[in-house]
């Protein structure tokens, strides 16, 4: 119980619902660290009330924060709240952040009601297609990129993204998406989260997220604000040392690391609200990788850059003239092949006869294009149903999926599988299955993958099987090639195990792979490898670049 013998410290916050309701969890948890009482006092700001224009049209700045610092620098409140987004790399002299809380989601979240997927689902789209979203980030990157990721779309010449101007609370927002002010809109994650784990909060969302579909959008290419799903708590310089104990407890360090990151490369482009430029630092789950993925509009241009930031820089590579490297895939996307070797021995086979029967109504991931075709099964045989939630490992894979109609809830970040686990626990994916009928706690998941795979997701569906090859020719001429390349990029660990069954000289040789599952297992191995972000990445590096 919080002493009541000491007077209470006052947090500063805005007015607004997601506002009070993160100040009101950030007070418990403050209260239950300390035993000392905490006391919200709600600010106004001009950022709450200039709602008719996007602020980035507007002269100024600091829209949601000046008001809140004038009161902290003035005495009136020992400490604010804000959402780390909201603020700018420059703060005022005698203000401190003191803690960097803990974020779960960084990502942007497009909700859209259920007769608009439909629609594009049955390729019967006509016309525009209306988002509703303020931020200069958002409109650069959906109307350049998420035609690729919804379905049929990609495929439409007369398909067009556009946007309208989207202000107000997270609430207001989604009304005016249900009256049919736009037929989708993009908000935080993270904000929507806060609002669907306070019981009252959550009252109000449920009649509003009824009937409404939602896509997490991948943050390789829809990248957020910097800082974005973090909050920032500030007190003076010179505060009082027992306070500054007690909010340190709040700090997470990994979240820290990460949004110092961002905050920093937003600065070096400028920064301010008005830049289009998203910026998100991602970690991988196999270690401390962290991929930068920066995306928007820079200098009047589409800007994108998504590598991997090193804690030590790796050399650059001197390829001689005529070297060549193994890449793990069946073609490459892009680069010259001249200087690549595919895999042309490890081949992929669907399984014509998926689960004869069996039914998927649950969350569906689907781990590989490769098992796109049997999932097109079940949709022929109506084995699936209105509570099939389908989601991908990885941005190729959903492009994909969109492209065969299908609406995918959401994509693997660098994690794959292990990132769709963490939308699996968002509060409010469950509100929205519980307004489908659907009860979050009977958790049913599936993962379309290989017969030999295996996985935490859920229980495994085979779609297709990975299978040598039996063309003795074929195999002696690769194994004349193999012996003459020095650098392998593998795509799954098990093809790098079965390679080197075949030519167990290729383990003295330098090894790298993506950031997902295969460096993971990469990793527990102990096997020493070079990870990139993909195999772009990978061909610049071989390439000196």
């Amino acid at each position: 119980m919080p002493n009541q013998n000491l007077r209470p410290f006052i947090i500063g916050t805005r007015g607004s619902l997601l506002a009070l309701t993160q100040c009101g969890q950030v007070r418990q948890q403050l209260e239950s660290l300390s035993g000392r009482k905490f006391e919200l006092k709600i600010i106004k700001t001009q950022g709450d009330q200039l709602t008719g224009q996007a602020l980035w049209q507007l002269p100024g700045k600091d829209f949601f924060t000046k008001e809140l610092d004038d009161a902290l620098l003035g005495g009136q409140v020992d400490l604010v709240v804000h959402s780390l987004k909201d603020l700018g790399s420059e703060r005022p002299a005698g203000i401190k952040l003191q803690a960097i809380t803990k974020r779960q989601f960084s990502h942007d979240i497009l909700l859209i009601p259920e007769q608009h997927v439909a629609t594009l689902c049955a390729k019967e789209w006509q016309g525009k297609f209306v988002v509703g979203t303020s931020s200069p980030r958002r409109i650069a990157n959906v109307t350049a990129d998420l035609k690729k990721f919804l379905p049929h779309a990609s495929q439409a010449a007369d398909f067009q993204v556009t946007t309208e101007i989207l202000r107000g609370n997270v609430n207001t927002r989604i009304e005016k998406l249900r009256r049919g002010d736009f037929h989708a809109i993009v908000l935080a994650l993270a904000g929507i989260e806060r609002l669907s784990l306070d019981e009252k909060s959550t009252q109000e969302l449920l009649p509003l997220v009824r009937d409404l579909n939602f896509m997490i959008l991948p943050r390789q290419t829809f990248p957020s604000a910097a800082g974005q799903g973090a909050l920032g708590i500030e007190c003076l310089e010179q505060a009082d040392q027992d306070l500054k104990n007690i909010l340190i407890q709040m700090h997470c360090k990994n979240t820290a690391t990460q949004v110092k990151h961002e905050r920093k490369i937003f600065a070096s482009y400028g920064g301010g609200c008005h830049l289009p430029l998203g910026i998100n630092i991602l970690q991988c789950d196999s270690g401390n990788e962290l991929v930068q993925s920066i995306k928007g509009s820079w200098q009047n241009s589409q800007y994108k850059k998504y590598a991997l930031i090193r804690t030590s820089e790796i050399e650059k590579y001197q390829r001689n003239p005529n070297e060549m490297a193994f890449v793990g895939l069946a073609r490459m996307p892009q680069p010259s092949p001249d200087h690549y070797l595919c895999d042309q021995l490890f081949h992929k086979e669907a399984i014509e006869d998926v689960k004869s029967g069996h039914v998927l109504s649950g969350d569906v991931l689907v781990s590989t294009a490769y098992a796109i075709g049997a999932l097109n099964d079940f949709k022929r045989q109506n084995r699936l149903t209105p509570q099939t939630f389908i989601w991908a490992s990885g941005e190729k894979t959903h492009q994909k999926l969109a492209r065969e109609g299908f609406w995918v809830n959401g994509t693997g970040d660098v994690n794959g599988e292990e990132d769709v686990n963490q939308f699996l626990s968002s509060k409010l994916l469950k509100l929205i299955k519980q307004q489908k009928g659907i009860n979050p706690s009977l958790n049913t998941k599936y993962i379309l993958s290989n017969a030999e795979s295996s996985s935490q997701f859920g229980e495994i569906i085979p779609t297709y099987t990975r299978r040598w090859s039996d063309d003795l020719q074929k195999i002696e001429s690769m194994h004349k090639i193999l012996q003459t390349i020095n650098v392998f990029y593998w795509s799954s660990f098990a093809q790098y195990e079965i390679y080197c069954h075949n030519f167990p000289f290729i383990k003295t040789k330098r090894h790298c792979c993506g950031t997902g599952k295969t460096l993971k297992h990469f990793s527990q191995k102990n096997i020493n490898v070079t990870a990139f972000t993909g195999v772009l990445e990978f061909c610049s590096w071989f390439e000196g670049e």
